[in-house]
């Protein structure tokens, strides 16, 4: 599919993504090991995921779920086709459906007039060379609600927020892609353009 590029590109090589800094919570350090935890709202709208996560927001269009990276990467320990295990945890499963609040690394594709698709990533990659190729657990696969601008186009960073939805992508048992974010907004207000980041402009 040309309108989002790279998919093939995913593969289970994790252990090989390099962490860079990003926006405020899409940031991450080393993720503790989590499996199975359980989810707990507590009377002031948080959710806590086991006593590793707090998430801020009430899943809704107007209040989205906040979720950070390093939130979910953690999937990974979980969720291995190519190991055995297919069955997405239920700490997981909570958020499926919801709308939530992320912020990345984006990547549109250019050859696109007016793209209604798009990465968000926990690394910066510009498509092709430059940055951290993105695996299944540290990329979302996203459908804007309406085309993006030419700012957004062309805007290296960013946050999107949208309706989650955990959907593996399996061949064979290899994992492609696993997170969807479908009726998606973008903001980019503030971030870094192409043309800042890599010192030129994409035709």
């Amino acid at each position: 599919d040309e309108a989002v590029t790279g998919w093939e590109a995913l593969a289970e090589n994790t252990d090989e993504a390099a962490t860079e800094t990003i926006p405020e919570e899409a940031s991450t350090e080393e993720a503790p090991a989590v499996v199975n935890l359980s989810i707990t709202e507590t009377e002031d709208g948080k959710v806590l995921v086991g006593d590793a996560f707090t998430i801020t927001g009430k899943g809704t269009k107007e209040a989205p779920y906040i979720l950070p990276w390093d939130f979910l990467v953690t999937i990974r320990q979980a969720y291995s086709p190519r190991e055995g295990k297919k069955d997405i945890p239920e700490h997981f499963a909570f958020f499926d459906g919801h709308y939530i609040s992320i912020a990345g690394y984006l990547q549109f594709p250019l050859a696109s007039p007016e793209p209604t698709e798009c990465l968000v990533m926990l690394n910066q990659w510009d498509g092709c060379c430059i940055g951290v190729p993105p695996t299944p657990y540290d990329a979302i696969e996203v459908a804007l609600s309406t085309p993006a601008t030419q700012a957004q186009k062309f805007a290296v960073e960013g946050r999107i927020v949208g309706k989650l939805k955990i959907d593996p992508y399996l061949v064979g048992n290899w994992l492609i892609g696993l997170y969807l974010i479908g009726d998606a907004t973008v903001d980019v207000s503030g971030t870094r353009s192409a043309e800042e980041v890599y010192g030129n402009t994409p035709s």
